[in-house]
């Protein structure tokens, strides 16, 4: 939702780039794990959750990347806001 919504109030087509959906992807498989760890045994427990940590602090950094330049410049449409 903060991708399309950016792209949005920023006068942008609606369409999500290429490492936005690596950045959905890396989200996903982090729920994946998260919920999937203790379904692995307690001896794994805690490298699955470091790992599903690891690939959505990944997933927000490359959000970060792409995003944070949209939303500190001018709309490209010139429209006020």
């Amino acid at each position: 939702m903060m991708a399309r919504v950016a792209l949005g109030h920023s006068g942008r087509l609606l369409a999500a780039s290429r490492p936005i959906v690596v950045a959905f992807a890396l989200s996903l498989l982090a729920a994946v794990v998260r919920v999937g760890a203790p379904l692995l045994g307690s001896d794994r427990y805690r490298i699955t959750v470091v790992l599903a940590g690891a690939l959505w602090t990944a997933a927000f950094a490359l959000y970060l990347v792409v995003y944070v330049p949209i939303l500190v410049a001018p709309r490209v449409d010139g429209k006020p806001g």
